[in-house]
């Protein structure tokens, strides 16, 4: 069985009609494969990392094939690696890609970790007229250890009278460049906070679930104007072992009735990652649009990115999008539909 026949389901695979009269059906006809001219002298890859390069911590084994041999045989068009991911750094994300195999020797990652860093860095940039000694920019942080940390060490010496709360700190830490003090969880530390930073969380104990629901909750009480930024815009219906950005800020609407709307810097929005491009490969996508592309596994978040850059767009379907998810309509400005990566990579 190849991986055509896998991917579609039985009642196409045994409906007589479809070997009669081939390339009618809805399935063949949104198939859109490249050819090698059009991928060869592409000047920049941008690709998404789980549904494409693996699932879960495993490599996807036809993506990790046709990535390290394009690696090894083409030379001249550059790759990035653009997620979601918001539980860990690029710097981790990147060394589980080696652990799984995949020759990441001059690989750039861009993770939702380095685009919320640099949105802070963005707001801090922006409301540095307003703070004070007495009124710094303060951040609630609801995200994994590693992100905490990340934030907190590449912007606390760079930055005066900023301070950041890590919601699952026992005594929350409130540092400048001038001062570090440790004082007790009181209402506070709860105070004046200006923006709720929601990362991904592992649900992998039931203190972070309670701390969720009491002590942010806690802070949003007492915080009615802050903001809140999500570090990733996905959305699903069940969650089990992870605790998604959208899950949280539902825990707070629902509990305090209240209708909390939150930006998300990540993909699909486009205007962070195309200035952390131009910083890393010196590519302005505006001028170069017509040599990048991006492929993904989702509709509604890469190839929606990959249209707000106005770049090409490549679907495969080995992820969160599946053959049975197409239709004419959600398929438009999509240049190419596939398989799996390895229709690319050749």
């Amino acid at each position: 069985m190849n991986i055509i026949s896998y991917l579609l389901s039985p009642v196409y695979l045994f409906n007589p009609i479809n070997y009669v009269i081939p390339y009618v059906t809805p399935y063949n006809k949104l198939i859109k494969k490249p050819k090698l001219d059009n991928i060869k002298y592409m000047k920049l890859i941008l690709l998404n990392m789980d549904g494409l390069l693996r699932n879960s911590n495993k490599p996807i084994i036809i993506a990790k094939e046709s990535f390290n041999y394009y690696r090894e045989y083409n030379n001249k068009t550059q790759i990035c690696i653009i997620t979601n991911e918001s539980r860990k750094t690029s710097k981790t994300i990147k060394k589980e890609l080696i652990i799984m195999g995949y020759n990441m020797f001059n690989i750039k990652l861009i993770s939702a970790s380095t685009i919320i860093k640099n949105y802070i860095e963005e707001l801090i940039i922006l409301n540095k007229d307003i703070t004070t000694i007495n009124k710094p920019l303060r951040f609630s942080l609801v995200v994994e250890e590693s992100i905490y940390f990340y934030i907190k060490d590449n912007l606390y010496n760079k930055y005066q009278n900023i301070e950041f709360i890590w919601l699952f700190d026992k005594n929350k830490q409130i540092k400048n460049k001038e001062n570090l003090t440790k004082i007790e969880d009181n209402k506070e530390t709860n105070n004046f906070i200006d923006y709720f930073i929601i990362g991904s969380i592992d649900n992998d104990n039931p203190d972070k679930l309670f701390n969720i629901k009491n002590k942010l909750l806690e802070q949003v009480k007492s915080n009615q104007t802050a903001k809140f930024i999500l570090m990733c815009p996905d959305v699903k219906k069940v969650e089990v072992t992870l605790l998604l950005p959208s899950y949280i800020l539902s825990i707070i609407n629902k509990s305090l009735y209240l209708n909390i709307k939150a930006y998300c810097p990540n993909k699909p929005e486009s205007k962070y990652i195309k200035k952390e491009i131009r910083a890393l490969y010196n590519i302005d996508i505006d001028s170069d649009n017509k040599n990048i592309i991006m492929i993904g596994d989702n509709i509604n978040t890469d190839i929606e990115m990959g249209k707000n850059l106005n770049i090409q767009t490549g679907l495969v379907l080995s992820g969160t999008t599946n053959i049975n998810d197409l239709n004419y309509k959600n398929t438009l400005g999509i240049n190419y539909i596939v398989p799996d990566l390895s229709y690319f990579l050749y």
